[in-house]
């Protein structure tokens, strides 16, 4: 550990005085006395997270994820080392939803406010930014939201992945479309040229292509893209039974709005990201019915949890009361994935007894934990596919529903989508 590092294993009252005097105390952090009376230290992590810019939407599923597990590992007696027990604190920088950005941000973490560890930035291209910079300053990097499968390398050797890699994403849409449709499938692909994307629609690809479905149509869009004219008259043309997106929530968004406007007619649709968050059924209203969505966790999974975050329901039901945020709206799965992402802190820390950052990187790679998002553990390229995903569908009631896999589902799968034309006169 560096010396600017240990500094961090000063007690909180030094940090809580030091905060004061800079102004920059947080509404939720402890008083003084608090901090005296309950923690022996803080151990600070540093998260570079888009606030601004196109994916500042998805940048605040995850730090509420973050804050609520904060408050969870805080109220719980925070970190224990050697029966003593120690607050998380997490510092952020707005990365502004750029990856170059969020390399910066890292940094600015790490050399300035002296972070003992990183948490992951939304996105690929970001995780992958950050990932190149924890290699060469030795400091662990848990990414929840960076699931590409270029990040997780031989050479990577500080960078966790809690979440199941990019190329599982629409796996179980499309097996549940399958257990549906009962026949060969002509399909339509289209995908973001990120790496995220090129990953999730890859692995699409490769799980039709073993169904038995031909493909039909395969594209792309440049990042960002917000018009998709000649993608949704391609589509028409080729008249696919299934069409199968990989992006982010805004422009699946526009896609799904240009694609009804253009009359383009499946009899199912699903996308890796976008149609489980609450802003793409607010926003696109009953055109959002029917379409399917990946998802990495669902509040209604069927898992046993943990003694901490409790099951998925209750871990829901604490994101809401904390965020006053959610009513009525499925808890978005970046939420459980970032919280997740200190929980596998938490514990590689209490086992090694240490912050060293080396002694912390090691215990990451054994960790091996059943918890509220699913069992989380590292393969050897430090990435977790022991756990399941889901697929889940906007229903006409307005709600958010687990479909598949079977193990999981609420309801089965409403299929075929009916036409546009006989939506608008129910």
């Amino acid at each position: 550990m560096n010396g600017n590092r240990s500094r961090r294993w000063a007690t909180v009252l030094g940090v809580a005085l030091a905060a004061t005097a800079c102004g920059q105390v947080r509404d939720a952090a402890p008083t003084v006395e608090d901090a005296l009376e309950v923690f022996d230290g803080t151990v600070t992590f540093g998260a570079p997270l888009a606030a601004s810019g196109p994916r500042a939407t998805e940048g605040g599923y995850v730090r509420d994820g973050f804050d609520v597990a904060q408050e969870i590992i805080n109220a719980s007696g925070g970190i224990g080392i050697d029966g003593r027990h120690y607050r998380v604190e997490i510092v952020y920088v707005d990365d502004e939803s750029d990856p170059e950005s969020s390399a910066r941000a890292a940094r600015t973490l790490v050399e300035d406010e002296d972070v003992d560890f990183l948490l992951g930035p939304y996105g690929s291209s970001a995780t992958a930014a950050v990932s190149e910079y924890v290699e060469s300053a030795r400091i662990p990097l848990v990414a929840a939201n960076g699931t590409a499968s270029s990040i997780y390398t031989h050479e990577n050797r500080y960078t966790f992945g809690v979440a199941s890699p990019a190329d599982q994403y629409l796996a179980d849409v499309i097996d549940t479309i399958a257990l549906a449709a009962k026949g060969r499938q002509r399909v339509a692909l289209i995908s973001e040229t990120d790496t995220f994307a090129a990953d999730a629609i890859g692995g699409a690809e490769a799980r039709a292509l073993a169904s038995g479905w031909e493909v039909v149509y395969r594209g792309t869009y440049p990042a960002k893209a917000e018009e998709f004219v000649s993608e949704v008259t391609a589509l028409r043309e080729a008249g696919p039974d299934v069409i199968l997106g990989a992006g982010h929530l805004s422009d699946t968004m526009a896609f799904v709005q240009q694609a009804r406007g253009a009359g383009v007619e499946p009899m199912a649709w699903g996308f890796a990201v976008g149609p489980n968050a609450p802003e793409f059924r607010s926003q696109l209203g009953t055109d959002a019915d029917y379409v399917l969505g990946a998802a990495q966790w669902t509040e209604s999974m069927r898992l046993d949890g943990d003694a901490l975050f409790g099951t998925p329901a209750e871990f829901a039901a604490r994101v809401r009361a904390s965020t006053g945020r959610y009513g009525g709206e499925e808890v978005p799965y970046h939420v459980a994935q970032s919280a997740a992402s200190l929980l596998v802190y938490k514990d590689a820390i209490e086992r090694v007894g240490t912050v060293e950052p080396e002694a912390v990187r090691l215990a990451l790679t054994r960790t091996d934990l059943d918890t509220f998002f699913g069992r989380i553990k590292f393969d050897y390229r430090q990435v977790n596919v022991f756990k399941s995903m889901a697929a889940v569908q906007n229903g006409t009631d307005g709600q958010l529903h687990t479909v598949g896999p079977r193990v999981a589902a609420e309801r089965p799968i409403e299929f075929p989508v009916p036409a546009w034309a006989a939506r608008s006169t129910d």
